[in-house]
Order: C-alpha cells, then sequence, then structure tokens
C-alpha cells in the first residue's frame, strides 16, 4: 500500500510554486521577445528595412482601426485612386481581430509596434501550449516555444507582417486543435473546436494564400497522425474521429463567412482572377516588353536548412538543432515524425527542383499557380516543424 500523503506544512505543495512552474516558461518567452525588440517596444523605433511597414501597412490598418473606432465598418476607400473596395481587400486586415483591435484602441504608431512585437509573442507562446497538451515537460515545451519566438523576432519575417502572424496563428491553430482532441466530453469538445475555426480564420485573416496553405497543411499533418493513432489504440471510433473533422470544417468554414463572403464577391472583378500565369503573358503582350522573370519565381537554395544554425536571420542555434536529435526518446516521437515530414514538405516545394517539377501540372489547377510565383514562401512551414523538434528533441534528451 501506498503511504498516506504528508500533512506536514513544509512537504505539502502549495499554489505559489506550482504557480510560479507554471508561469516561468510563457513569461521567460515574453522577455526574450521584449529583449531582442526592445527599440520597437520601448524607444519607438520601427527597421525600415522592409517598406511595406510603413507604405502599405500602415496606413491600411491605420484607416481600417480608426474608422471601426468611429463605428464605421471601412466598406470603400477614397484615399486611393478613384476609390476602391477596402473590406473586400485580403491585405485590409478586415476580420484580423489584432488588427482591428490594436488599431481601435491605440495611436497608430503604438498599434504598429505592438503588432510587431506580439506575433513572435503569440507564435512562441502557442507552441508552449501545443507541445504541453501533448504532454511535454515545460522545459523542453519553452525552448520548442523560444525555437519559434526568435527566429521570428530576429529575422526579417518579422518585419513581414502576413509571414509573421502566420506562424503565430499556425502555433494557436495546433494548440486549440491539440485541446479539441483531448477532451473527454462533446461540450468541451465543441468549444475546442470552435476556437480551432476561430484561429484558422485568423490564418486566413493573416496570409490568405501561402500562409493559409501552410497551416492547413500543419493542421491535416498534426489530425491524421493523432486520429489515425486514437483509432488504432480504440480511444475514438472511426466514426467518432469522422465527425470531429466534418465538425471542425463545418465550424471553420461558417464562423469565418465575415471574412470570406466580401473576398469571394471581390475576386472576379480583380486581377488574379486570370491568375498569375495569364497575367504575365497579357502584361507582356501589350508592352512588348517581359515583365517577369518565367514562373516559377523565387526559390531557396539547397544548402537553406543550414541558415538556421548560422546566425544572423533565421538563427534557431545549433545547439538547440543538436537537441532536436534526441527526439525519438520523447514520449511523443510519432509527433516528431509527422512534423518532421510536414517540415521536409514545405522545404521541398520551396526548392527549384520541385518547383520545376510541379510547374507543368500546377497551372492546371485553378489558383494553383500562386505556388508558382514564390515557391520559397513556402519554407516557412519549416520554422514551426523545428520548433516542434527542438522541444521534443529536449523532452527526449531530459527522459
Amino acid at each position: 500500500m501506498a503511504p498516506p500523503p504528508s500533512t506536514h506544512p513544509e512537504l505539502r505543495s502549495s499554489p505559489g510554486p506550482r504557480a510560479i512552474s507554471a508561469l516561468a516558461g510563457p513569461a521567460l518567452i515574453v522577455i526574450s521577445v521584449l529583449a531582442v525588440l526592445s527599440d520597437v517596444a520601448f524607444r519607438g523605433l520601427v527597421a525600415t528595412t522592409n517598406p511595406d511597414v510603413l507604405a502599405l501597412w500602415l496606413p491600411t490598418h491605420c484607416f481600417l482601426g480608426t474608422s471601426l473606432g468611429d463605428g464605421h465598418i471601412p466598406a470603400w476607400d477614397p484615399h486611393l485612386m478613384g476609390g476602391l473596395p477596402f473590406a473586400a481587400d485580403p491585405q485590409s486586415g478586415w476580420m484580423n481581430l489584432s488588427v482591428m483591435v490594436l488599431y481601435a484602441v491605440l495611436p497608430c504608431d503604438v498599434a504598429l509596434r505592438a503588432y510587431l512585437v506580439l506575433q513572435p509573442v503569440i507564435a512562441g507562446l502557442g507552441l508552449y501550449a501545443f507541445l504541453r497538451t501533448e504532454s511535454v515537460g515545460r522545459p523542453a515545451a519553452t525552448l520548442g516555444g523560444l525555437a519559434l519566438a526568435l527566429p521570428i523576432a530576429v529575422s526579417s519575417i518579422g518585419l513581414s507582417l502576413p509571414f509573421s502572424a502566420s506562424l503565430a496563428w499556425i502555433a494557436v491553430l495546433l494548440a486549440v486543435t491539440a485541446r479539441a482532441l483531448r477532451a473527454d466530453s462533446w461540450p468541451a469538445r465543441l468549444a475546442w473546436l470552435v476556437a480551432a475555426a476561430v484561429a484558422w480564420g485568423q490564418l486566413a485573416a493573416a496570409h490568405l494564400s501561402e500562409g493559409l496553405v501552410i497551416g492547413t497543411g500543419a493542421l491535416a499533418a498534426y489530425l491524421t497522425l493523432r486520429l489515425v493513432s486514437d483509432v488504432r489504440s480504440r480511444r475514438r471510433s472511426a466514426r467518432g474521429a469522422l465527425a470531429l473533422v466534418g465538425v471542425l470544417v463545418l465550424a471553420a468554414t461558417s464562423i469565418n463567412l465575415a471574412y470570406f463572403l466580401p473576398r469571394l464577391a471581390y475576386l472576379p472583378r480583380t486581377s488574379l482572377w486570370s491568375g498569375y500565369v495569364e497575367l504575365q503573358r497579357r502584361t507582356t503582350a501589350l508592352s512588348s516588353i517581359p515583365v517577369a522573370g518565367p514562373l516559377p519565381g523565387p526559390v531557396v537554395e539547397t544548402g537553406w536548412p543550414l541558415r538556421l544554425a548560422i546566425p544572423p536571420g533565421l538563427f534557431v542555434g545549433g545547439s538547440a538543432l543538436a537537441v532536436s536529435l534526441f527526439w525519438w526518446r520523447s514520449s511523443a516521437a510519432r509527433l516528431a515524425l509527422a512534423f518532421a515530414a510536414f517540415g521536409a514538405l514545405c522545404y521541398l516545394l520551396a526548392t527549384r527542383a520541385v518547383a520545376g517539377a510541379l510547374a507543368g501540372s500546377i497551372r492546371e489547377v485553378p489558383f494553383g499557380d500562386f505556388y508558382l510565383k514564390s515557391p520559397k514562401n513556402f519554407v516557412l512551414g519549416v520554422l514551426p516543424a523545428v520548433a516542434v523538434l527542438v522541444g521534443l528533441g529536449l523532452d527526449g534528451w531530459l527522459r
């Protein structure tokens, strides 16, 4: 028989140390991001290396936020050319909740800086929550969160608002979906599935093209692993697994109608309706001058993964990458395999060899040529995959 729990006050587990232990990892992620972005957060400085930050995102989001603050939904923007649809523009920020709230309640310059700092924070905390839900220890989950948050903060991705926000909401989407899969009752499961639908909508609002595709791919990889494992272990039936996916799809499409309906109505009136390939052909025919290089567009070099170990830029760290090799000893080793495969697929899609091989067939897929415009953007999916592997690697090494 096990001995009864001690009632001695010094031996009882008190809530204070438990709270400190639970908050230490998230606090370290937030403090680390603030330290890296101290000039942005505390000195009001925004780097101008990406001209879109001040020339596009600041005035666009400021117009949205000030209009919402005045109680008006800006369906039309009269300030550009002769006026054009605003809320229907995928880059307007409409239904991007963090943009709408920050720019509605803060001065525009403060809102911009808060948004820049918030994205790596959300990414790190989201990945921490995801790994904790997958029964990864707090130190390992903290390292995984840092492995996603800090590369965003220190690299040009932090100034590429669609990409940084995409990574943030991919992490949140994985975290809330993991909670939905582990919920013991349908009411709790439905609540988490609604949260996952909202997170997926925020991912679409962040980057309707590559970001949404990459995030949906990460979600599909995780769902496939977990649901197949649950069915094999008889934790849930095959019918229950299909029902869960169906509820998630239904919630994601219905909850986010306020975002998608204006965009879908506006799309046939835009130049993107014809696709990048046809648009390039028409422009070249009208000007008699090739206006861009042949598709596929920019790709990553073969040795790109080595950049993750070499500063500056997307620097994850050599020691963190070395620790990730111990993933096979983690209690969630299968999760590592799923995300390793997902990260490898994203990397291959960003290379010239794969993009060139797929170019012929992709051109026949409606709107598929957005991939050919810039295949290198798909390397974005490597970052959350590496962060998961780093967290699982430390978990395995500690074990």
